[in-house]
């Protein structure tokens, strides 16, 4: 068995743990986030560590080698530590000497008790251990009294019999009108720290429930309070989305592919609810009425924004959602800005985690009018760049009509777009269809959708078409070895009408194409082109440029013995 001193500890158990993983373990076990810790055998400690999770923790202190905790880190981690300090409490040792040693009082090899006696103390029940040493302490006393005979040891002792006060859970109530943020997301927390996350059905269910139960409470709150505490739930809602996510990806990977639809809609759900509230809700009067709740809301945002995870929850959109409107207020955006700078400059997080809170600084440029500053800093700071990253911005400026500042944005983009692949194509040619319809840019918009080519296909077509650039287009059709029978019936009849001509090498190239892929389908398919280009060649009057193409083709491919069936067929050849 595990010789339970000071000494031994540090000397067995302490080497496994990082300095910074026992500072946060520190400051998980000061913040009370130990809870239902048990003693299973004389050397057998578990526990339960809230986290952004919860966490299960069990600690054999015979065999460092098999700690385990159910989180997602993998090695020697802030729980185990966490629990660590919280069982040499119980056991009578200090737990400030585990976290920073100090030889002198080490010296005195002072012993734990055994755990065999702090199992069954925990037994006994909170009040009835408490009884049990308060009266030890008054039998001490009297002993005390009795050898020194004086009447002034009584008022030295006094103090030792105070019985010890007895451990409280914190009360968790439903939210009322009168609540803070910090008790609505303590009762939230609470009312879905154990939903499980190990099953499809689960993670499906999980928003309609979260929604029945938690927004049953507010009915008859006033407006501005009502928007106010459903905003909490919506970021409750993401951050245990998040928790959701971990547990899955940890323990059922396999099903990544099928869950990550529910958690998308979640996060769509709730980005739309929080817009929504954003639109609606009177921001002088909650300015006026409840600056209390949302200060607590920009904290506890700063909390949660910044995951470790690739969460599918669309944080960095709602963060500046909430702080270019409703938190809105010059003191609290420098606190921010305070914070965020301090977080990059301590941090030890990976390089992603960094870059958001770069991100997130930016943001308050941009909000301060600093636009070349911001985009300064991003060109030489963040460390991986990709146009994802700001549209929360782009959003911001277009919402407030700053169309020259938008556009300086969306010119520094393109690159970034480039590379970004088609998923944010298409929200960033709209901020620019909008900017420039405002500021008339079209040779600037032709440039641009130009340099996008190949993603930008659409846009450039139907821009060579508005300004009846025929030619062009159909030469960019023609790049891209686009079929007559996949363009627009419109359009191709706005070109037809304007000169066939411009057709003629389209329908000559898919035709070829059509036949090369030799199959039964794709004859027909050459066969309706070739009907098609039949007409055409008769309105120009140019049959026997028809007559010496057709005897081309069937002479070519006499031996597609399919094709010649269809071509006789469709009565274009005897």
């Amino acid at each position: 068995m595990l010789d339970l001193t000071y000494s031994a500890m540090i000397q067995q158990i302490r080497p496994y743990f990082d300095a910074t993983i026992l500072k946060r373990g520190w400051d998980y076990y000061r913040e009370g986030a130990v809870r239902r810790l048990e003693v299973e055998s004389d050397t057998l400690v578990k526990a339960t560590v809230a986290g952004s999770e919860n966490y299960l923790v069990r600690l054999d202190l015979v065999n460092v080698h098999k700690f385990k905790c159910d989180c997602p880190y993998g090695d020697y981690c802030k729980h185990m530590a966490a629990v660590l300090f919280e069982a040499f409490k119980q056991m009578g040792l200090e737990p400030n000497q585990f976290l920073k040693p100090d030889r002198t009082f080490l010296s005195a090899n002072k012993s734990a008790r055994p755990l065999s006696v702090l199992q069954s103390e925990m037994e006994l029940g909170i009040d009835e251990l408490a009884a049990r040493r308060s009266q030890k302490a008054a039998a001490a006393l009297a002993s005390s009294q009795a050898l020194d005979g004086k009447a002034g040891v009584k008022a030295n002792h006094a103090g030792d019999a105070k019985p010890a006060a007895p451990m409280k859970k914190p009360l968790i109530i439903e939210p009322q009108e009168s609540g803070t943020v910090k008790e609505w997301q303590s009762y939230f927390e609470h009312k879905f720290e154990k939903y499980p996350a190990y099953s499809m059905q689960s993670i499906e269910e999980f928003l309609p429930k979260a929604n029945k139960a938690l927004l049953a409470f507010h009915t008859t709150w006033p407006s501005t309070l009502t928007y106010i505490y459903e905003l909490q739930v919506a970021l409750f809602i993401m951050k245990r989305a998040d928790g959701l996510q971990a547990q899955m990806s940890q323990h059922y990977s396999h099903y990544a592919y099928q869950y990550r639809e529910y958690f998308r809609h979640i996060a769509d759900h709730c980005h739309i609810r929080l817009t929504q509230i954003i639109k609606e809700i009177d921001l002088e009067e909650a300015w006026r009425l409840y600056p209390h709740l949302l200060e607590e809301t920009a904290a506890y945002l700063a909390e949660h924004a910044f995951p470790k995870l690739d969460s599918f929850m669309r944080w960095p959109s709602v963060y500046s959602l909430l702080w270019s409107s409703l938190l809105k207020v010059e003191a609290w955006m420098a606190k921010e800005c305070s914070r965020l700078n301090r977080a990059i400059d301590e941090s030890t997080a990976p390089a992603t985690i960094k870059d958001a809170l770069l991100v997130a600084l930016l943001l308050f440029d941009v909000l301060a009018g600093m636009d070349e500053s911001a985009i300064h800093r991003a060109n030489k700071e963040l460390s991986n760049k990709h146009s994802g990253l700001f549209f929360p911005f782009l959003q911001v400026l277009y919402a407030s009509e700053e169309w020259d500042r938008l556009i300086l944005w969306l010119n520094w983009m393109q690159p970034l777009v480039k590379t970004s692949g088609p998923l944010f194509l298409e929200p960033y040619l709209n901020y620019w269809q909008e900017a420039s319809k405002r500021r008339e840019l079209e040779k600037a918009w032709k440039d641009m959708i130009s340099f996008l080519l190949p993603a930008s296909f659409p846009y450039y077509s139907q821009f060579l078409v508005k300004h009846e650039r025929y030619q062009e287009w159909a030469d960019l059709n023609l790049l891209f070895y686009r079929s007559p029978l996949t363009i627009n019936k419109d359009i191709l009849k706005l070109v037809e009408a304007h000169d066939v001509r411009f057709l003629l090498p389209l329908y000559h190239f898919a035709i070829e194409r059509s036949i090369l892929e030799k199959n039964r389908s794709s004859y027909k398919m050459a066969v309706r082109l070739l009907k098609k280009l039949h007409q055409f060649y008769k309105r120009l009057k140019e049959l026997d440029r028809w007559d010496r193409y057709i005897a081309q083709i069937s002479t070519q491919f006499s031996r597609y013995r399919a094709f010649q069936e269809e071509l006789r067929k469709g009565k274009l050849i005897v």
